[in-house]
């Protein structure tokens, strides 16, 4: 298709049914064409890093009691274990009663 040098329809042209009017296809511009500059590529967000704090010291206090805690619960364990042994008997000799009847 050939270039058109001529002018150009417009909108009102074309509806109303009249010659071209308008502009014609204007000249380069002389000179060299400059690229649009492209923005530079976001960077990354840094990751926020916790500060290293050290630990706090231990407090004697709370080992003691610690430990005594853990001494009453394996005794509490030890002593729960008795009476779940102890009922299991009951029961066998219960059911044993029941079925020699």
């Amino acid at each position: 298709m050939p270039k058109r040098t001529g002018p150009r329809d417009t909108a009102k042209d074309i509806i109303l049914g009249l010659e071209p009017s308008g502009q014609g296809p204007r000249e380069p511009r002389e000179g060299r064409m400059s690229a649009v500059p492209k923005p530079p590529p976001p960077r990354p967000r840094p990751i926020p890093v916790a500060p290293v704090t050290p630990l706090p010291q231990r407090d004697p206090l709370i080992d003691q009691r610690l430990a005594g805690t853990e001494r009453t619960t394996k005794g509490m364990m030890d002593e729960l274990a008795r009476l779940q042994a102890q009922l299991r008997d009951y029961q066998n000799q219960h059911a044993q009663a029941i079925s020699n009847e």
